[in-house]
């Protein structure tokens, strides 16, 4: 047999070997995802970037910490021993659209009318904004590039407001939480635990506020953000506390006086950066 025949075969037969030992690979091929891998040979299993709001609690000058103390509006000192609240129905704005978070999930709600239960898909982007941890992650957000607006609800919508914890999934913000965010009428949009003064004995006053109070408050922040293709969408979220207790005098414990200014306050507490 000629030494070039011979060559060839023997190429070819291991060629073949080659070949049929060879297992195409699996990997995300779209190029908006953060796992995004260009030598797959097979599509699959793509995770898609999320936007995180990154938590920036004060106090005017001072940082927020949980069950301190601080300057009331009298001059005198009093104590936020908690302060929590839920955001959704997050947007942002680019070149004159509006774009959303989309994710969605199936939930459990009460429907009135009927007294019972139904099935409804709702936008999931529902985030329960403590003290810790300091991000929190919102929902997928795959569009990229430069942002000039985005604008939150404080609290929730009316059909998620019929969500029935218990019946959502047990790590969902909407489930039951350890401090009882849900009652007859629904969740508590915010809530705020203080001592009206220095007094280290008295009892603290639990200021809830819910639909009743801020039924469609929306917070917009303008600013530059930028989202950069296949990464997750950082932003920081700033709340000043000491805007929420602005004008309030605490010494006179009128508490439906208190979440009336606090209802008008809570627009001038949030803004967002980059």
């Amino acid at each position: 047999m000629p030494v070039r025949l011979s060559l060839f075969i023997a190429g070819l037969f291991i060629a073949l070997i080659v070949t049929s030992c060879y297992e195409p690979q699996q990997g995300c091929l779209d190029v908006r995802a953060v796992n995004y891998y260009a030598g797959a040979d097979e599509n699959c299993c793509c995770r898609f970037p999320k936007l995180i709001l990154s938590s920036d609690q004060v106090y005017d000058t001072l940082l927020f910490r949980l069950d301190s103390l601080y300057p009331s509006e009298n001059g005198e000192l009093f104590r936020i021993k908690n302060i929590m609240f839920y955001l959704s129905e997050v947007e942002l704005g680019k070149s004159g659209e509006t774009v959303r978070t989309s994710d969605s999930l199936q939930f459990r709600l009460f429907n009135t009318a009927q007294n019972d239960t139904v099935r409804q898909w709702l936008r999931d982007d529902a985030t329960l904004v403590r003290r810790s941890p300091l991000d929190n992650q919102v929902a997928t957000f795959s569009d990229d590039g430069d942002f000039d607006r985005i604008r939150f609800r404080i609290g929730l919508s009316a059909d998620a407001n019929r969500v029935i914890p218990a019946l959502a999934p047990s790590s969902h913000p909407l489930y039951t939480q350890k401090e009882g965010l849900h009652n007859n009428n629904g969740y508590v949009f915010l809530r705020a635990v203080i001592v009206r003064n220095s007094d280290p004995d008295l009892q603290p006053d639990t200021l809830d506020l819910t639909a009743a109070d801020i039924p469609d408050m929306f917070v917009e922040s303008q600013g530059s953000f930028y989202h950069e293709q296949g990464r997750d969408f950082r932003l920081v979220l700033h709340a000043d506390w000491a805007r929420l207790f602005d004008g309030i005098d605490l010494s006179d414990y009128d508490i439906p006086r208190w979440k009336s200014a606090m209802t008008a306050n809570l627009k001038d507490v949030f803004s967002v950066s980059q």
